[in-house]
């Protein structure tokens, strides 16, 4: 990884992807720009490692994460990350402990991020710090709350049509065994759902 001072278009992507949240005047703007780093990730390179401290939040500029969890040489995929959205193994990063997941870069990427003293220097700010704070991890939680409902009410080829109709570009980005994972299926199983699926399609 090559950590770099941001770029104008660096900030200017983070920014519109905290404004999602509510606007950022200058000051915050400001303080932001003062504490960023901008992380260039080849395709293959754990930003995060499962065992490991983790240290940052990011917002994604360009590129495809995906979260891993490892276990006696299996890799289990929980989910992905892509612009203009966050990327971070959230759990560790709040309690600041080691991180149960790992995130690999799927394509080669880059991301502006802050570590954890600048996410408290920027709470620290006051009233709108800390509402962005709460906004992002909200949306985190929002996040693991419908990857976990998905999983609970839906059988697998009706989360594989809810990825289709969103229109989701991780179909065309990641290996299907890829998918087939973060289903909770085998490549085999997915194979057979997308031709039921194009047969009633035809």
């Amino acid at each position: 990884m090559i950590v770099l001072s941001p770029t104008l278009e660096d900030l200017s992507a983070a920014q519109a992807a905290f404004s999602r949240f509510m606007p950022v005047d200058a000051e915050m703007f400001g303080t932001m720009s003062e504490f960023a780093q901008t992380v260039v990730v080849p395709k293959g390179t754990l930003w995060v490692e499962q065992g490991r401290p983790s240290t940052h939040v990011a917002v994604i500029v360009e590129g495809l994460f995906r979260a891993v969890y490892s276990s006696d040489g299996d890799d289990t995929t929980y989910g992905f990350y892509y612009a203009p959205g966050f990327v971070t193994e959230y759990a560790g990063f709040v309690r600041q402990t080691e991180a149960r997941l790992s995130i690999e870069a799927l394509e080669d990427s880059r991301i502006v991020q802050w570590s954890y003293p600048a996410i408290q220097h920027l709470y620290s700010l006051g009233p709108k710090g800390e509402r962005l704070g709460r906004l992002i991890a909200e949306e985190v939680f929002v996040g693991f709350m419908d990857r976990t409902m998905e999983l609970l009410l839906y059988a697998p080829e009706e989360r594989y049509a809810r990825m289709v109709e969103r229109g989701s570009s991780l179909l065309q980005r990641v290996p299907l065994y890829m998918i087939a994972d973060y289903l909770g299926i085998t490549p085999e199983s997915l194979s057979r759902i997308r031709a039921r699926m194009l047969r009633k399609t035809s």
